[in-house]
């Protein structure tokens, strides 16, 4: 495929346990035309014949480090270990329902809580900023742009005007 012949200076695998998994899972790449085993191979080529390659994992496991020093051969390897715990004193709730997912979001709003919210949902995301546009001042970063909500009012902003000072 296209991947394989391109040599690269930096290669990041991130949550390395599951990517290494996929391989091994019987129905990953039939629809990609090819085998576990081509595909792992050309993963193991541009690992081999990059300048470095970062394996990312809060949970690796030793033996898939020992996989990788038995792939990787002599290529210099160091491994850092994050023991920060960052979210030890955090409480963290996960709701799956989108509706209870919206009126805990407003009630926390509510009572002067600071939320943070991820979601691969699109609908769930503009569901929120719909039913909090009129009352709090909202910022909605999506694909198409941003938006703000204030008192009810949308103003929408290309990303790249709005986050211009944002770096990654």
């Amino acid at each position: 495929g296209k991947v394989e012949y391109n040599n690269y200076d930096l290669v990041i695998l991130d949550e390395f346990e599951s990517v290494f998994s996929s391989y091994i899972s019987t129905n990953t790449f039939k629809s990609a035309k090819t085998t576990n085993e081509k595909a792992f191979n050309t993963l193991i080529s541009i690992v081999k014949t990059s300048g470095k390659t970062i394996f990312c994992d809060a949970d690796i496991s030793e033996d898939k480090v020992g996989i990788l020093k038995d792939i990787l051969g002599d290529k210099d390897i160091t491994i850092w270990k994050n023991n920060q715990k960052t979210f030890d004193k955090m409480k963290i709730n996960i709701y799956t329902d989108k509706q209870q997912t919206i009126d805990k979001l407003c009630e926390h709003l509510d009572n002067g809580k600071k939320i943070a919210l991820a979601s691969a949902s699109k609908t769930t995301i503009e569901a929120i900023a719909l039913k909090t546009k009129d009352t709090f001042k909202t910022l909605k970063v999506v694909q198409e742009g941003v938006y703000i909500y204030e008192n009810g009012v949308e103003t929408s902003y290309e990303k790249d005007t709005i986050l211009k000072d944002v770096e990654a």
